[in-house]
């Protein structure tokens, strides 16, 4: 059981943290350059919108498992979050996973509508703005979960 635990856990990592570089690194460069902005935007939020709904499926997975494989620092007692080095490490990776989920909130119901309000208008100062605004928030969010994938790496070779 533990095994399939684990497996799901960094599939469902995969599929989060993947998602995310593939619609920064990917989708959007290549759709600023080869597609005029009346054709970007619909393709974009349409793809957008489907990994979102995949991304919290998966982003649901990643944390049911994560609390699975937690409950051995939980039974041991609330003082191995501060007094081992695997909890101090752990209580950042939550940390920081608790930044990302208020990052991936704020873009789903902040930024990205600003800016689909706004597609109809590709040309104007507020949809120049609040694209900026958003990959520069889009940047921060995955330097974050990256820096969570970079703690879990960590978690690996830390004894508890």
């Amino acid at each position: 059981m533990d095994i399939f635990i684990h497996f799901l856990h960094i599939a469902s990592a995969m599929f989060w943290v993947g998602g995310q570089l593939f619609l920064a690194l990917v989708l959007g460069p290549v759709a600023r350059r080869q597609l005029a902005a009346p054709q970007r935007m619909p393709l974009t939020i349409a793809v957008a919108q489907r990994y979102k709904r995949l991304s919290h499926v998966a982003l649901a997975l990643l944390l049911f498992t994560g609390l699975y494989h937690v409950r051995y620092v939980f039974i041991s007692s609330a003082d191995s979050f501060l007094s081992t080095s695997y909890g101090r490490l752990l209580s950042i990776k939550m940390g920081l996973l608790a930044l990302s989920l208020v990052l991936g909130v704020l873009h789903d119901r902040k930024w990205g509508p600003a800016l689909a309000r706004l597609s109809d208008r590709p040309e104007s100062p507020e949809f120049k703005s609040a694209a900026t605004q958003m990959i520069f928030w889009a940047r921060i969010h995955i330097a974050v979960t990256l820096t969570v994938v970079a703690c879990a790496a960590g978690l690996r070779h830390i004894s508890f």
